[in-house]
């Protein structure tokens, strides 16, 4: 997929720019006279690229998606309020966009996949409705509702009249997904080594206060580096890997085997359970891909050794990022300190589960509605000073996605979300058989949806940017399709 699609004037100017934005934002972090300024600058700016060159209202909130985390990398305290990069990016893509004019007669109205959407959208209105009624915090109330507006893009999208350009989303994509690879080995390496010159202390309240990831000192001199965006490294590497199954005759360069090497790298420095799980599942996937497609021709086969040759390299890379130079630390101490914190998490998990269902049964037909909280023990170490002593925890934020959607939406909203997803994958898998020259990147987006759907069972994903940036993509992706294929048969 990288290897078709991967412009490398279009990638390498992404690296520089976001390269450049990282600088800033530590500049900006550290000079609070710098970021007041930053403000009006990005504004106009990016009302300047939206207005003149409008395919931006597609491509910037993605790049900014995949390279920023929870949108904070940028942010400013304006009169009580936080306002974020990526609530400015959405807030003037709206203004945009009216102020354009969009004709809604355009839209695909009488699609399925469309009405699916819409239902999804006011199940999430109703969702926000049922919080207000039932007397909900209004700040608890846009907490857990605003991940969702993201599904608003789809409108923005569909309504614009230009087509998508899928070697600018996927090479500026790579880009961001390579930036927080390549952030994810020096934050790693300099932590190790506790470089005097680096001011890790400092670097530190960078990474936490912008909300771009968690360090967790996991032992002596090692490091976790989690960064939630590294959900894209993991999800590119899945990808590249179907897509160099189904298409043997691709080219594989160096960069492309390198780039494998680095996104996979990001999720292991990650010692994240979930994308663990994730990774799992992507393994298992290929491995019965390669079952099926693979073990009678020889010739795809390298395409498998090359696979599991960029995991083997990966590893070679943390051990010179680690060891080089020579430092004292204990891999197999590391490694149980960090299963001996997953189990805390899994009993965490396993204390809200049952306070869960007792909710979703209180509420199974309409649901809790957003903003709802449930109270259960939870003894993970990163919130026990927030639970208390004894370790009694309140949130509206739920580690297990499907049953959340169930318990605030309903079982409407539930099945609704159901739905939606399984009618992506199986339309992508639809179109996948009578397309054979697109159908290794179709089946790479399929494995997409399908992957982030799993992921979500363990760690919410589809209520959040994240999640719902692919999702969005791939619907307007479909819905443009459809409607080109039906102009094309009239």
């Amino acid at each position: 997929m990288l290897g078709m699609y991967l412009k490398n004037e279009i990638f390498l100017k992404a690296l520089i720019v976001l390269s450049t934005l990282e600088v800033v934002s530590l500049l900006a972090y550290t000079v609070p006279e710098v970021n007041s300024v930053l403000l009006p600058v990005f504004t106009f700016i990016i009302l300047f690229i939206f207005w003149r060159y409008p395919a931006w209202l597609v491509y910037l909130p993605l790049l900014e998606i995949v390279w920023g985390s929870l949108g904070r990398i940028f942010y400013w305290e304006l009169f009580g309020f936080s306002l974020s990069i990526r609530m400015l990016i959405f807030g003037l893509s709206i203004c945009v966009w009216l102020l354009k004019r969009p004709n809604f007669q355009q839209l695909p109205w009488s699609n399925i996949l469309f009405r699916l959407y819409l239902l999804t959208l006011l199940i999430i209105v109703w969702g926000m409705a049922q919080g207000l009624m039932h007397g909900y915090n209004p700040s608890i109330i846009f907490a857990d509702a605003n991940g969702y507006f993201y599904l608003g893009y789809v409108l923005i999208w569909l309504t614009a009249t230009f087509r998508l350009s899928w070697p600018l989303i996927i090479s500026t994509t790579v880009a961001a997904a390579t930036i927080v690879s390549l952030k994810t080995l020096f934050i790693f390496h300099i932590f190790t080594h506790a470089y005097s010159w680096a001011n890790i202390g400092f670097l530190y309240l960078w990474i936490r206060d912008t909300k771009v990831g968690e360090l967790t000192l996991v032992t002596a001199n090692y490091w976790r580096i989690f960064f939630q965006s590294q959900i894209y490294p993991s999800m590119f590497w899945l990808a590249t890997t179907v897509y160099l199954i189904f298409k043997p005759t691709a080219v594989i360069s160096q960069k492309i085997f390198w780039l494998m090497v680095l996104f996979f790298s990001s999720i292991i420095l990650s010692l994240s359970r979930s994308f663990w799980l994730a990774l799992a599942v992507t393994i298992c996937l290929t491995v019965i891909i390669a079952v099926i497609f693979i073990w009678k021709q020889p010739r795809k086969m390298k395409r498998l050794w090359l696979i599991f040759g960029s995991c083997l390299s990966t590893l070679a890379v943390i051990v010179i990022f680690l060891f080089v130079p020579p430092v004292d630390t204990d891999l197999a101490a590391a490694l149980a300190n960090r299963l001996g914190r997953g189990e805390a998490a899994v009993t965490s998990r396993a204390n809200l589960l049952p306070v869960m269902v007792d909710g979703i049964k209180k509420n199974w037909l309409t649901g809790a509605g957003l903003g709802a909280e449930l109270t259960y023990r939870n003894t993970d170490p990163r919130v026990r000073d927030q639970a208390g002593v004894n370790s009694l925890y309140t949130t509206h934020a739920f580690e297990f996605g499907w049953l959340d959607f169930w318990f605030k939406f309903g079982i409407v909203g539930f099945l609704a979300w159901v739905a939606l997803i399984g009618s992506l994958v199986l339309r992508l898998l639809k179109i996948a058989r009578f397309k054979a020259q697109e159908r290794p990147l179709i089946v790479a987006a399929a494995a997409l949806v399908v992957f982030i759907a799993i992921t979500h069972g363990v760690t919410p994903y589809l209520n959040h940017p994240l999640g719902l940036g692919l999702i969005a993509l791939v619907i307007t992706s479909l819905l443009m399709y459809e409607q080109s294929t039906a102009k094309s048969h009239h």
